[in-house]
């Protein structure tokens, strides 16, 4: 009886440690990159994961350059731009020249009399231009779905195609970044006036420039423009 029970107890043993056997050899075949099939062969899968790791940075490079070739390279410019005003502006509310001295006090006597207002005036441009730039996109995504769905998928192509597109986005964006960057500048004893000042006309502008974007969207749209655009392209 005590011989049949040493026996059961070894069998349960034998059972139990060859899956951890199992396991401990599949933990160093994924250490050193091979992997043991039923049949014994060795298949080495680091060179395949390396391979797939390969291809996945060259498809994401090539949708990279294709994406600037296509629409990004204009507005990226137009961004930077943006930026390189808003630290010229920065630079200029610093500059102790008499000429800008006394319009600097102009402006503060007149529009900016403290940091207070000037923050919140550039606070305000920058959610507000945020969120028409959102509900542009928002709204010209689905007008560009069915304008595809009615006509064909190259009115995506040719929308993308059109510079002064790439150039509305590359402003809004720009400007928002421009009164952000320029309302992390405004302290209790400093207020850039002008980089205010530059923030409140160009937004003057950006809503004209919403005009102008809902007819050129419009017109973009009608079939007569759509096929002219694609049969014009080589």
């Amino acid at each position: 009886m005590i011989s049949n029970v040493r026996g059961v107890n070894s069998l349960l043993r034998k059972r139990m440690e060859r899956p951890r056997s199992l396991q401990a050899e599949a933990l160093l075949s994924r250490q050193s990159g091979r992997f043991v099939t039923a049949n014994g062969t060795s298949v080495n899968i680091r060179g395949h994961h390396a391979e797939d790791a390969e291809d996945d940075i060259f498809d994401l490079w090539d949708a990279i350059r294709r994406a600037f070739a296509e629409f990004l390279t204009i507005p990226t410019c137009i961004i930077v731009l943006f930026l390189l005003t808003a630290a010229g502006s920065y630079i200029l509310d610093q500059t102790e020249i008499s000429a800008f001295h006394a319009l600097r006090g102009i402006l503060k006597r007149h529009v900016f009399a403290g940091s207070k207002a000037t923050s919140d005036l550039l606070g305000t441009i920058a959610g507000g231009i945020i969120t028409v730039t959102s509900i542009i996109i928002s709204l010209l995504l689905v007008a560009l779905q069915q304008s595809a769905a009615s006509l064909t998928h190259e009115v995506f192509d040719q929308f993308l195609r059109r510079r002064i597109n790439q150039f509305y986005f590359g402003f809004f964006v720009g400007l928002a970044l421009f009164a952000l960057v320029t309302l992390a500048t405004v302290t209790e004893s400093f207020n850039p006036v002008f980089g205010a000042t530059l923030a409140f006309l160009l937004t003057i502008m950006a809503l004209y420039l919403l005009i102008v974007l809902l007819y050129t969207t419009v017109n973009q749209m009608r079939p007569a423009v759509i096929i002219e655009a694609i049969r014009n392209y080589p």
